[in-house]
């Protein structure tokens, strides 16, 4: 019952109310394959099982014309299952009763069965169901009641209206859209009734439904295609190696409400089918050649049958995307043909005719019709930014129809150009790359503008395939043809020419093509490609550690960005992740997750897949830092799928890397290694900057597995020497505290000591969370030595990091600031600070590093003289820990407690479970006799 246990709940509650009559019925509402069915039959079981008697019945449209059938088919389904015995109603008075009713159940009457009135047939119906309702109970399950026969139907009603004495239960479900108004009426007045409606699941309960057996990139697009509607879902889970991508069973359910219409219904049926999405009675009386009033008339009787439904403004569509596919496929392929070739001759020149005039075109044009070509690129310069799949197969049919000849070879190299574009926003970085590679090879050197343009996007593609090297060698031999101080349109090459750098080396050459980047945008007419320009400055700033320069640049570039239209965004989506990460290294990070989330947002609305992986990619990282590592994981695994799907090895490092990270923090040391491994890997083919961070991660993961030497080992490989100049300025604080920790793992303490006071030196200049980790590293070289001073280093930091967010890391301040503490004899304050990063770690699922924090504290609970009295024992616990004993001692409820102090349920069993081990008790009890004896004796 995923995604219906609320709705279960309710129905079992009402079941309570069943003797004490504070519950008649239960409506249940919903569109179709929402799961009523389901839910009814659960709900049957549980009422089974508690012994009532149920009656229950569902309608269907091919026994709508026989009279009471719903309700027969009911009894007739209970009877049979008490082995259709007449005996069993013999001297309850209720054969005659039956035999009247539904003379098929049980002998003949005692007397003939007069022709009743109906309201006198109804009074006899409810009498029968006050007599079945004792003494046990009576629930009547009525599903699909919109399809009923009109007398059950009016039953239905007047047990609402009039409902049986006694025990008596009854569930009605139906689609709203198709319930006849006088049944919708009685529900509306009917006493004592809960509603429920059924939507569709979230795409959390899609997920789980679908299970683990499919990526999270097939369940995203399964949910989607599905509209959270549990029927379709499984249908398309179940149907994917089907021509038609939707199981027989459920394509089957469909074609079944077809079976139904009439010969002209079907007809404008699949005439609507093949039109749109959208349509409206006047095209498709176009296409069928009848009179509109007659197709105005079939199109209302498709709306009464949930069929079709109307939409904003004056038009209709099918119910589901899935219905409209269904009745499509159910048309011959040349009557299909041809309707499309109609289609296409009817509509118009408006925005939305183009679009829906291309989609008929491609299917019936044929090569030489230029007309045919013209509507299909104009169609896809209006949705590549929405959906640049259906933008390509466009751009690729009005190539296919174009002739190959001198006439017409610009506007090939030009449509080659879109189609590229295209290519590259939905994924297919390859074969932009290719067909990029053909429009420039295809270009003289005199096509400056178009040169330059097909030069940047085709460096472009080999900079997010990885191939930094080959991106800059095309950008500086395109460069050689310009003058020395470069014109505007020289913009676009630069950008890509630093961007390549940031992912390789940046070197002398590099820096200076930085500056000539600024020069470049400073006063650019384009804003989209001036933000860029300033965003990318900023983002170099911080990994060659001008860190100045990059927080005033990435100040400029976020308001640039802001005042972007998501249009104008949407065409260079490296700026908004670019700003992102600026943001990441100067500890901005609720801006970087505003932004990060406003490019997510729209890499997802307009299809972009080349920016989606690395968009995620960026808010894991973020996540990660903040300490949110549920949310991380799941970014995570979507981020690993689509750079699986890219072809390029450098999306899938930079992936693989992040799930190292993530796994570390969480404590998962296989998966970690595991990923830190195959990133390296994958990475030796580019070794670029993604290959560095991999190696770090991987150093980090080695090191917390107990491998310090091999954390060395990978840091120096990557380091490119003492000063750590192969690793970003900005993180290179942080690498030092992880050098400082190996070393001191392995025995060096004056290495360490080296390392932690290059990790000062490096922070500097920087953010303020690589003084926090300079702090830290110097708090675990003097631990041993001063104590002290090492618990005011580690505490300082820790400060730092909570200010920033950073809740991982200011636990793992935390925990070095207790062990601190308890070298210097300071046990109070040890104990606080340990219980203090055990908070932050558990609250951020980060279990390795909440496990460290607990052994700490038992190692230093088992040195705690247990013979203290009542008021030193509770002296060590923290101000919560002391409000939970105080209320337990009330006699407070671990629910009560968290509600009096505003916590959850297990954050009060966490506390409780601290304060029974610094007490040295195994009880509640026990917890408020100390607590008692401490008010005593003050």
């Amino acid at each position: 019952m995923i995604g219906r246990k609320r709705e279960l709940e309710v129905l079992m509650q009402a079941l309570d109310g069943l003797h004490d009559r504070t519950m008649r019925g239960v409506e249940i509402a919903g569109d179709p394959g929402v799961g009523k069915t389901l839910l009814l039959t659960e709900f049957a079981r549980g009422a089974g099982i508690r012994g009532q008697v149920v009656l229950a019945s569902r309608a269907c449209e091919q026994q709508h014309h026989r009279p009471l059938g719903m309700v027969m088919s009911a009894v007739d389904d209970h009877t049979g299952r008490l082995g259709n015995s007449p005996q069993r109603w013999v001297g309850s008075g209720l054969a005659d009763v039956l035999s009247r009713v539904f003379p098929t159940l049980v002998g003949p009457a005692t007397q003939p069965w007069p022709e009743p009135r109906r309201a006198a047939l109804f009074r006899e119906v409810r009498v029968l169901f006050e007599e079945l309702a004792e003494p046990d109970g009576l629930v009547l399950i009525f599903d699909d009641v919109h399809w009923a026969d009109e007398t059950s139907a009016r039953l239905i009603a007047h047990l609402l209206e009039d409902p049986p004495r006694g025990p008596v239960l009854m569930a009605v479900a139906h689609r709203p859209r198709q319930l006849p108004p006088f049944l919708r009426a009685a529900l509306a007045g009917a006493g004592r009734l809960a509603s429920l409606e059924l939507g569709p699941l979230s795409e959390r309960e899609a997920h789980e439904l679908l299970g683990p057996c499919l990526s999270r990139t097939q369940r995203r697009t399964l949910y989607q295609a599905s509209g959270g509607v549990p029927f379709y879902l499984e249908g398309l889970a179940a149907g994917r190696d089907e021509p038609s991508g939707l199981s027989t069973t459920a394509a089957a359910a469909v074609r079944a409400e077809l079976a139904g219409l009439s010969p002209q219904q079907l007809l404008v049926a699949q005439a609507a089918a093949v039109v749109d999405d959208q349509f409206g009675p006047p095209l498709v009386a176009e296409l069928v050649q009848l009179p509109l009033p007659e197709v105005r008339e079939i199109f209302a009787s498709l709306t009464r049958r949930d069929l079709i439904r109307e939409t904003e403004p004056a038009g209709f569509s099918y119910r589901h995307p899935l219905v409209r596919q269904v009745v499509y496929e159910t048309t011959g392929v040349a009557w299909r043909l041809a309707a499309h070739a109609r289609a296409a001759s009817v509509l118009g020149d408006g925005e939305n005719s183009v679009v829906t005039r291309a989609r008929h075109v491609e299917l019936v044009a044929n090569v030489g019709d230029e007309q045919a070509a013209a509507t299909l690129v104009e169609a896809a310069s209006r949705m590549v930014s929405r959906a640049p799949a259906e933008a390509a197969n466009w751009l690729r049919s009005a190539l296919r129809l174009l002739p190959d000849s001198a006439e017409v070879s610009w506007r090939q190299v030009d449509l080659m150009t879109a189609f590229a574009k295209a290519l590259a926003a939905g994924g297919r970085l390859q074969e932009s790359g290719d067909t990029l590679h053909e429009v420039v090879r295809r270009l003289p050197h005199d096509q400056k503008v178009r040169r330059v343009h097909a030069v940047a996007m085709w460096a472009m593609m080999q900079r997010l395939l990885g191939r930094h090297r080959k991106a800059r060698a095309l950008l500086l031999k395109e460069l050689e043809g310009f003058p020395a101080g470069g014109v505007p349109e020289t913009a676009a090459l630069k950008l890509e020419l630093v961007a390549a750098a940031l992912l390789g080396e940046v070197g002398v050459a590099e820096q200076e093509q930085l500056k000539e980047l600024v020069t470049a945008v400073d006063s650019h007419p384009d804003p989209v490609l001036r933000a860029a320009g300033l965003a990318l400055v900023a983002l170099v700033g911080s990994v060659i550690g001008r860190f100045e320069q990059s927080e005033t640049t990435l100040s400029r570039a976020a308001r640039m960005v802001d005042d972007l239209s998501d249009d104008q965004l949407a065409r260079r989506i490296d700026t908004v992740i670019w700003v992102g990460w600026g943001e990441i290294f100067n500890d901005r990070y609720i801006r970087a997750k505003r932004h990060l989330n406003r490019g997510l947002n729209l890499a997802r609305s307009s299809g972009s897949a080349s920016g989606l992986p690395r968009l995620l990619v960026a808010l894991a990282r973020l996540h990660m830092t903040l300490g949110w590592l549920p949310e991380a994981a799941e970014l995570v695994d979507e981020a690993l799928e689509l750079a699986e799907l890219s072809g390029s090895d450098d999306l899938r490092t930079m992936a693989l890397t992040v799930q190292c990270q993530l796994a570390a923090a969480s404590g998962d040391l296989d998966t970690a290694l595991r990923a830190g491994g195959q990133a390296t890997e994958t990475g030796r083919w580019v070794k670029g900057r993604w290959w560095t961070f991999a190696w770090l991660a991987l150093a980090e993961a080695r090191l917390l597995a107990g491998d310090a030497k091999g954390c060395l080992e990978a840091i120096e490989l990557v380091g490119g020497g003492p000063e750590l100049p192969g690793v970003v300025a900005a993180a290179r604080p942080e690498v030092f505290e992880m050098l400082t920790r190996a070393e001191l793992a392995v025995g060096r303490p004056e290495r360490a000591e080296m390392w932690a006071d290059r990790a000062e030196a490096a922070a500097e200049r920087g953010a303020a969370s690589g003084k926090a980790f300079a702090l830290l590293a110097q708090s675990r070289t003097l631990v041993e030595l001063v104590p002290g001073l090492a618990a005011e280093r580690a505490t300082t930091a820790a400060s730092a990091f909570a200010r920033l967010g950073r809740h991982i890391d200011a636990g793992r301040a935390r925990l070095m600031a207790g062990l601190a503490y308890t070298a210097a004899g300071q046990q109070v304050q040890a104990e606080n600070e340990l219980d203090r990063a055990e908070v932050l770690f558990e609250q951020a699922q980060a279990r390795s590093l909440l496990e460290q924090a607990r052994q700490e504290r038992s190692r230093l609970l088992e040195h705690t003289p247990r013979s203290r009295g009542a008021a030193a024992r509770l002296g060590l616990l923290t101000k919560r820990e002391t409000q939970v004993a105080t209320l337990v001692s009330e006699g407070y409820t671990n629910r009560q407690i968290a509600q009096r102090l505003g916590v959850t349920d297990k954050t009060v069993e966490a506390h409780l479970a601290r304060v029974f081990a610094k007490l040295g008790v195994a009880s509640r009890a026990a917890v408020a006799v100390l607590v008692v004896q401490t008010v005593e004796a003050v």
